[in-house]
């Protein structure tokens, strides 16, 4: 193929090649605005077409305040929303976390997922470790 897509089955249309496949790592950083900052342990993505597949461990968090955490991601999210799934694990709270993206964004917001959705804040996670791991379209 003249588009340098991986084809599959000897299928030689450009159309059905996949024409995109990363693996790579970012450098995470705080987008609540507050100056948090972590110590990080690995941060590692695979970027297949338009599907984003994530994992990160931030072994220390320093922050303070009651803004959003939120963190980068390595693209930003399709602009139609997209799909996306995230799961995480801290030593902060006995609760089940979650989080969302919004459209055409490059960040993720941690929320409170065992009962009513409800914001962490960046003083909630301040002195914990945080390990996520997650799927979302990018644009």
């Amino acid at each position: 193929l003249s588009s340098g897509g991986i084809t599959f089955n000897g299928d030689t249309s450009s159309n059905n090649a996949l024409s995109d496949y990363e693996i790579g790592t970012w450098t995470i950083t705080d987008q609540s605005g507050a100056g948090v900052t972590f110590t990080t342990n690995s941060n590692n993505y695979t970027k297949i077409g338009r599907l984003v597949f994530f994992a990160l461990e931030i072994t220390s968090i320093s922050a303070t305040g009651t803004a959003q955490f939120t963190l980068s991601l390595p693209f930003t999210s399709a602009a139609s929303g997209g799909r996306w799934s995230f799961n995480a694990v801290t030593n902060s709270t006995d609760t089940t976390l979650s989080g969302y993206l919004t459209n055409n964004n490059s960040s993720f917001t941690l929320i409170e997922s065992d009962t009513s959705p409800a914001t962490i804040t960046n003083a909630s996670m301040n002195g914990s470790y945080l390990v996520l791991t997650g799927c979302y379209e990018a644009t």
